[in-house]
């Protein structure tokens, strides 16, 4: 199967139905696409699982069904922004060997012979259709591990107070249902020893052989993630150690478990789950071994280690830290595991209606605990300098040297000074994200940001906004985004507005070239953002931000923004000397009217190239007007809309301008002194697209 795509016919059965997109048109709702994993049965290549979008799906298709259908699929391929989420090794983890969209449904059958998954993914349907909707977030999340069984925004809320891994399954669920098991099994042993009045032959074996079956059956039932691998390998290499009798350190399970899980999977290493896994058990069977600890320590200090050795990987992985996070999860660790975990055990086993009442309601309470005590997003760390993370990671290593004294007080002070110190912001850039068929670019200034676009969304909860364009940001250490511009309301320039605009970045003023409400829908979030904003279509003055930053509009007349793409704001920056110019989708009817009007003044050094390389843009007297010695051009991996077109290609190439593409050459990204890499640039890990 080539990477730009194909055409074949499969057959293979659903095994999830993971979204339904719904839109709202003329007040009626439709779905616009229906996403699928599907377990391949027969294709002419060697496929295991393919993601497949169906859009405006004409029936319904549900978790058993199999289809016989034709599919447009291409080998998956990430953006490349230098980010820590690696989205290809995660679909390969997943057995999911494509991507792509059914073009056409031949033949729908009911499959009697269902896979084990899909077997899963069916009786979880039945749950929720049956379980309460107060409690059922809880049962599904907590025990059965379907990752979206919260909503968008308490997720938001559990990543601002640093709460986020309490709501995945872990090692601490599987281990209690492994002592649950042994319990009971222990007593089921007594009851046949009381009733034969003898013992019997496997009894020695009994309550090992529970615990390891039945802690690997509910690993396999809440989705057998990275912390459920290596918590079992742990249960079933510590019984069969305890059973044969043999003394080790309590380090050499893990280290096993660890040897197993990278043998099995090596691609492991790339989710942010495995690294948090082994590194807080490792921490706290290296930190409490041999130690004597008081109960006022034993029930305070391990939430410490545990914080300061994740501290590292939560930073390098994207997620917020602070101070009060830690104090947050002193209370919200005990609630999750002594109340809201047990209950929704307690409520699946049973399917008691009481059960359900209280889960609900401790979960409502626990919700609003959060919210009263969840700090400003902006107070937290969100990136440090490679230097301070080492030297952290050493001061713990002296510090587990140390007394008991030393060691609790050492915690506290090296997280008070670091997280009070933060990182300075990065040198100064200007930067086009890799984010597929859309825009979004920015530029820095001490600290600080002016934005162009926010690119696409991809769903009405998943948007290159809050997943590329804030993260990249953040890591820059920028303070603030002095100014928003949204050049028009199409989705693939508009669509992160909302996960911007709810973000931890404060933004100072927000610059659109039209409402965007009519076009984004549901993407929108809440109310129409550009109402309270300022129109780019105002005034051409310069706006000074600092002595290497200015930017001014070129306003286009109401006449003239015949199309939601010749709306478009036109703008130049001048940033540490170069010149930028970037005019959204704006077609050539207004590039034309743009030269004849302002002339002289178009001239740029690079141009972010019109509605991604379109032929209704980049006319041949814009470039002469403009007459850039570089031509970026954002647009995704084989574009299905045939961009950048070979007529502006031929343009830009007759003019001997340096062509950049973030189709092959991922984030681009300008230093201050005129140099430029791409995150596609050098080596590659051996996974990944070319």
């Amino acid at each position: 199967m080539s990477a730009n795509g194909s055409d074949i016919s499969l057959y293979g059965c659903i095994d999830q139905v993971l979204d339904r997109e719904l839109v709202i048109r003329n007040g009626e709702p439709i779905v616009a696409k229906l996403k699928l994993l599907l377990q391949v049965a027969e294709s002419p290549y060697s496929l295991r699982y393919v993601s497949l979008s169906w859009y405006y799906p004409k029936q319904k298709l549900s978790t058993g069904q199999c289809i016989q259908a034709t599919v447009r699929l291409r080998s998956p391929r990430s953006f490349a922004n230098g980010l820590p989420f690696d989205y290809e090794a995660y679909l390969l983890i997943q057995s999911i060997d494509a991507s792509g969209y059914i073009k056409t449904i031949d033949t729908v059958l009911a499959d009697e012979q269902y896979s084990p998954a899909i077997h899963r993914n069916l009786w979880i349907e039945q749950l929720a259709n049956n379980i309460p909707s107060g409690a059922w977030p809880w049962i599904a999340g907590l025990v059965l591990g379907e990752k979206d069984a919260f909503s968008t925004e308490q997720w938001h809320l559990a990543r601002n107070t640093g709460t986020l891994h309490l709501l995945v399954v872990s090692g601490l669920h599987v281990g209690l249902v492994a002592i649950i098991a042994t319990l009971f099994s222990n007593i089921v042993l007594r009851f046949i020893v009381f009733v034969r009045g003898r013992s019997v032959g496997f009894a020695i074996w009994l309550p090992a052989l529970t615990a390891i079956v039945v802690s690997g059956g509910y690993a396999w039932l809440a989705g057998f993630g990275v912390s459920l691998q290596r918590s079992w390998l742990m249960v079933v290499i510590a019984v069969l150690i305890f059973q044969f009798g043999y003394r080790a350190r309590p380090l050499y399970p893990l280290l096993l478990a660890l040897l197993l899980m990278l043998l099995a999977n090596p691609l492991v290493i790339t989710q942010v789950g495995f690294w948090f896994s082994f590194s807080a058990v490792s921490a706290l069977v290296i930190f409490f071994s041999g130690r004597k600890t008081s109960w006022l320590e034993a029930a305070t200090l391990p939430q410490w280690v545990v914080f300061c050795v994740c501290l590292p990987i939560a930073l390098t992985f994207g997620q917020p830290v602070s101070l009060i996070h830690c104090l947050i999860n002193l209370i919200a660790i005990p609630v999750l595991t002594l109340a809201l975990l047990p209950l929704s055990l307690l409520a699946l086993a049973t399917r008691w209606d009481w059960a359900y009442s209280l889960l609900a309601q401790i979960g409502d309470w626990y919700w609003y605990g959060l919210a009263l005590i969840a700090p400003e997003p902006s107070s937290a760390v969100w990136w440090l300098e490679p230097i301070p993370l080492v030297l952290w990671l050493i001061f713990l290593i002296l510090l587990r040297l140390s007394g008991n004294f030393i060691l609790v007080i050492g915690l506290f002070s090296v997280n008070v000074f670091l997280l009070l110190c933060g990182g300075k912001p990065k040198p100064d850039a200007l930067v086009m994200l890799d984010v597929g068929q859309g825009q979004s670019v920015y530029v820095t200034s001490h600290g600080k940001a002016l934005v162009f676009d926010t690119g696409p969304a991809f769903s009405a909860t998943f948007s290159a906004g809050d997943a590329i364009l804030l993260p990249d940001l953040l890591r820059r250490g920028t303070s603030e985004i002095s100014a928003l511009v949204v050049s028009h309301s199409d989705l693939d320039h508009a669509g992160g507005l909302s996960g911007v605009l709810a973000g931890p970045i404060p933004i100072k003023t927000n610059y659109f070239g039209q409402p965007l409400a009519a076009n984004l829908g549901e993407y929108a979030g809440e109310g129409d953002a550009s109402s309270q904003a300022l129109s780019c279509h105002r005034d051409r003055y310069w706006r000074v931000y600092s002595t290497d930053l200015a930017m001014r509009f070129f306003p286009i007349p109401e006449e003239i923004r015949t199309s939601d793409n010749d709306a478009s704001c036109v703008v130049q920056v001048v940033w540490h000397g170069q010149r930028i110019m970037i005019s959204g989708d704006a077609s050539q009817n207004v590039e034309k009217w743009l030269v004849k009007t302002y002339g002289n003044d178009l001239k740029s050094d690079v141009l972010i190239v019109g509605h991604h390389g379109s032929r209704t843009s980049t006319a041949e007297l814009w470039l002469d007007a403009v007459r850039p010695k570089q031509a970026w051009i954002s647009v995704g991996f084989q574009s299905r809309f045939g961009h950048p077109h070979q007529e502006v290609m031929e343009r830009l190439a007759a003019r001997g301008i340096d062509i950049i593409r973030t189709d092959e050459r991922g984030r681009w990204q300008m230093n201050a002194d005129g140099s430029g890499e791409g995150a596609r640039d050098g080596w590659q890990f051996l996974w990944r697209q070319p």
